[in-house]
């Protein structure tokens, strides 16, 4: 199974957004997630998509975008055209999940679901496997043994002070764990 980290930017430093996205590609970050607040969905209000057109032009990488809001089908377009290649929505956030799937696919992006701890799992028919939010170098390799491929990481990356190899020294760790779960787990299922 392949693996994919994905430093949230609520963590990043605003005042240096450019410089930030290109530390965490430069230390080998697979995606830089956005996460979406509207005040009204969740309490917070973050970023919209005039921050992912800005950042779009200093990343090679993809950029992945997690809906905290309702309705969706308005900003999943927006966040599209403004160079997402990855949108996540939670499911009880729109009114037609399997209209709203197709919104982001028709523009050209993977869509992904996000489920709370009390979020039906019926919704798994539409899933497809993520996982965003308190995963540390401790915790990642447990969250792989659960099925999940991509993991989002904001404290635990960018709490991490760049100087000294920071940035790329957690993303080394967060692969280091993953690599030791994969021999670990290999080992076991050989006898």
């Amino acid at each position: 199974m392949s693996f994919r980290i994905a430093p949230s930017l609520l963590s990043a430093d605003f005042a240096r957004l450019r410089d930030e996205v290109q530390a965490i590609e430069a230390a080998g970050a697979d995606l830089v997630h956005l996460d979406v607040m509207d005040n009204h969905y969740v309490p917070n209000l973050t970023v919209g998509p005039l921050v992912c057109k800005a950042i779009r032009p200093h990343l090679r990488i993809p950029i992945d975008v997690h809906l905290m809001v309702r309705p969706v089908d308005a900003l999943a377009a927006a966040f599209a055209d403004a160079g997402a290649d990855i949108i996540s929505f939670h499911p009880e956030a729109s009114d037609h999940v399997d209209r709203t799937l197709q919104v982001i696919h028709d523009r050209g992006c993977r869509a992904g679901l996000v489920f709370n701890p009390a979020t039906p799992l019926s919704w798994l028919d539409h899933a497809l496997p993520e996982v965003d939010g308190g995963v540390k170098v401790d915790n990642i390799a447990r969250i792989a043994g659960a099925g999940a491929d991509t993991f989002v990481a904001g404290s635990a990356v960018f709490g991490a002070p760049d100087e000294g190899g920071g940035y790329r020294s957690v993303l080394q760790a967060f692969r280091l764990a993953l690599e030791q779960a994969g021999r670990h787990s290999g080992a076991s299922e050989a006898r």
